[in-house]
């Protein structure tokens, strides 16, 4: 198919250019053959009036209408032509003895549009012609009694040369006044030319100017575009109506568009064209770039970050659309499905047991035991770090239940991971069942019911357990849990740990992350993810980060106050339901005037995942706090639901890529592309990068060649209390890449 496209490209320019010549002839004939039978016919004046308003006044309406409707462009012509034929037809037809109108209307008529559409030289020979027929027409006409008058003849001759040389004249000041700008354009082209922009103008129904970098884009010769009356030729048929229907409603317009190269080969291109000139004229210049590797390059970037690194499976914001979709379908088929979370308790221990490459090989082989055990209709995705979801449609409870045994039974299978670990590796699984239409009816819902039947799988230590509304009623345990958190929340048992973050141009240490730790009095010190669920679910997340933001700014105040900590900026991350408290932006403001703080020192961190849960709401109160001088960065990149191009919206400073796309790094070419591809696109958008998770000096130096601006991680330092943090940047050693990892791992255990 790729060798036709280029003939047929180019039959379709001959047959244009035939056509045109073929109606040229067409009038020239015409014109002859109803001058002589003129005399035989009634003069019906009206009949020429009509004709002549129509053609007037409906034929470039005919032709627009003819184009929306998608007849091809060969097809438009030739309607054209017709219209152009009946019109004049329908002049010549009152032609009276006297001989009035062919010599002083319609004749010279004819030159006119012969000389604009044909050119000088045809308009001569049009001249020649007429004249002729005119002489032998009349000698024709002397057998049916008519007078043969010399200087009628004369008359006619005459006004047809002084019509045919004024429009010759005419037709030459037109070109020189063309070759004038077209030499003014030439600066402009070559510009345009170095910029991988292709001009091509268009005045009528031509083409007037064709720069190289339109010739070079689609792989024609020059000679080859004097039959080429439209870009549309160059679309792809499939694309034309379309295509023509954007032209022919918006005279200025920017829009992409997809051409076909003389060698066959589909290319898409950014149009930008403009109407110039006189209001009623109908000369357009037109911008092309060829943007087929942008594209291409945005969609795969697009498409990588809707999957999991290291597993390769779909994640969190893929289930939870495709979950949307099955229970539409399960209510509109009277039908249902099944979700199914699976948590993989303990694995944190797993990982600081065996590392971070064998706990990822555990990960790599226990994905693939998921998709073996269900089917290609289901949906098997990475949820979070140590836990995944299948949806199963079309699925009831003990279908649901059936599946969830073969995969506790398949997962709980030990795990070989070679030299990197003593021997086999156990895990543990808890599998949480929901069912859509019984438990929920929309995609968070259910699984949040799936959620809460996984903890109390975990809980009761059952490999799997079905949701029951009773699930949601807490134990006296979760009920004293939660006033203990609110409690510590009250006094101050909340404390913060902070990790440094590098420059990776000169090693400094230019911020620290704030994260939470819970100092329970009996239990010890608790991480964050043992209990921000909790206060989320509970409702006291708005309370622990007024708390948080608090400690983190007097901790600001307390590390300004120092040389050596002077310049660091601290941050830490705002919660989904952050984002949609109105007071947010006074508290923060509050809080730095009230210790006398500059905004550059806090910096906000939000996931996708917050923003997109209300955008608009979002966006908003990200502009007010962007507003009292606060940096805003995009935290965990890539595991949600946002687009490439909706980074543009938000008003954020930076992003930091997720751990999960770093994990497998050093292994698989995809998250090494995904990594250096969202980097550059960062750079595009003039947004800093950070990539945390760094684990080791591979993932550091790696990370560090594709131009990351900034990393935090074990391999630079673990969290630690904010009196340790001076210390620290003691000991921390400022050489070219000489992180003493040894030296520095030592001074915390």
């Amino acid at each position: 198919m790729g060798g036709e496209a280029p003939r047929s490209t180019a039959q379709s320019f001959n047959r244009e250019a035939r056509v045109e010549r073929a109606a040229a002839v067409a009038r020239w004939l015409g014109t002859v053959v109803l001058i002589g039978i003129g005399p035989f016919v009634p003069n019906i004046g009206l009949a020429w009036v009509f004709g002549f308003a129509a053609y007037m006044f409906g034929y470039d309406r005919a032709l627009a209408l003819a184009a929306m409707r998608g007849l091809s462009s060969d097809r438009v012509n030739l309607l054209g032509l017709a219209l152009d034929a009946l019109s004049v037809g329908l002049a010549l037809f009152i032609f009276s003895p006297e001989a009035t109108w062919d010599a002083t209307v319609i004749v010279p008529a004819f030159l006119l549009t012969t000389a604009f559409r044909v050119g000088a030289k045809a308009t001569l020979w049009s001249l020649v012609g007429l004249s002729i027929a005119d002489i032998a027409i009349s000698l024709y006409r002397g057998q049916f009694g008519f007078p043969f008058a010399p200087e009628g003849i004369a008359l006619r001759v005459g006004i047809y040369t002084i019509t045919a040389v004024l429009v010759i004249v005419l037709i030459r000041q037109l070109s020189d006044l063309r070759t004038v700008q077209t030499t003014l354009f030439e600066p402009l082209l070559r510009a345009q030319d170095a910029l991988g922009e292709a001009v091509i103008i268009r005045e009528g129904d031509r083409l007037t100017t064709v720069s190289d970098a339109f010739l070079r884009l689609t792989g024609h010769e020059r000679a080859e575009m004097t039959d080429l009356r439209s870009l549309i030729a160059l679309v792809p048929e499939e694309d034309r109506g379309s295509i023509i229907e954007r032209m022919a409603t918006a005279e200025q317009d920017r829009f992409d568009m997809r051409l076909t190269r003389k060698d066959g080969q589909i290319i898409t291109v950014e149009v930008a064209r403009k109407a110039f000139g006189d209001p009623d004229s109908s000369k357009v210049v037109v911008l092309i770039r060829d943007v087929t590797e942008r594209k291409r390059a945005q969609q795969e970037l697009e498409q990588s970050v809707l999957r999991d690194a290291l597993t390769g499976l779909p994640n969190a914001a893929v289930l939870k659309d495709r979950i949307q979709v099955s229970v539409a379908d399960a209510r509109r088929q009277a039908t249902s499905s099944a979700v199914l979370l699976v948590v993989l308790q303990g694995f944190q221990f797993v990982t600081e047991t065996v590392g971070l490459t064998g706990a990822n090989r555990i990960l790599f082989e226990l994905a693939g035991r998921l998709r073996e055990r269900t089917r290609e209709v289901d949906t098997v995705a990475r949820f979070s770090g140590d836990s995944f979801g299948v949806l199963l449609p079309d699925c009831d409870e003990v279908g649901a239940r059936r599946v969830a045994a073969m995969i506790a039974g398949a997962l709980a299978e030990p795990y070989d991971i070679g030299a990197l670990a003593a021997g086999p590796i156990d895990i543990r699984t808890s599998i949480g069942i929901a069912l859509s239409p019984l438990h929920a009816a929309t995609s968070e819902a259910l699984l949040r019911c799936a959620e809460v039947a996984a903890r109390h799988a975990v809980r009761d230590d059952d490999a799997y357990v079905v949701y029951k509304p009773e699930h949601h009623i807490r134990t006296t345990e979760a009920f004293s849990t939660i006033a203990e958190l609110r409690a510590a929340i009250r006094d101050e048992q909340i404390v913060l740990h902070y990790q440094p973050v590098i420059d990776l141009r000169d090693q400094r240490v230019i911020s620290l992350e704030a994260l939470a730790r819970w100092q329970h009095p009996k239990r010890g010190l608790r991480a964050a993810d043992e209990f921000i669920a909790l206060a989320e679910e509970a409702g006291l997340i708005r309370q622990l980060t007024d708390a948080v933001l608090q400690r983190l700014a007097v901790d600001a105040a307390t590390l300004a106050a120092s040389p050596r900590t002077e310049p660091l900026s601290l941050s830490m991350n705002l919660s989904p339901r952050n984002l949609r408290d109105e007071d947010l932006a006074r508290k923060v403001r509050s809080t730095l005037r009230t210790l006398k703080l500059a905004p550059w020192r806090l910096v906000l961190e939000v996931t996708e995942t917050a923003v997109m849960g209300d955008p608009e709401q979002s966006v908003r109160i990200l502009h007010e706090l962007r507003a009292l001088g606060v940096r805003v960065m995009l935290d965990d990149f890539g595991t949600g639901h946002s687009s490439l191009a909706y980074l543009q919206r938000l008003p954020i400073q930076g992003l930091k890529i997720d751990r999960s796309f770093v994990a497998a790094l050093n292994t698989d070419k995809a998250s090494s592309a995904i990594v250096r591809g969202t980097i550059d696109l960062a750079k595009r958008l003039e947004l800093q990068v950070v990539v945390e998770g760094v684990e080791d000096r591979r993932a550091l130096d790696a990370v560090r060649s594709f131009g990351a601006d900034a990393a935090q991680g074990y391999v630079i330092a673990r969290p630690m209390p904010l009196a340790e943090i001076p210390a620290w940047i003691e000991q921390y050693d400022h050489s070219l890449m000489g992180i003493d990892i040894g030296r520095i791992k030592a001074s915390r255990s």
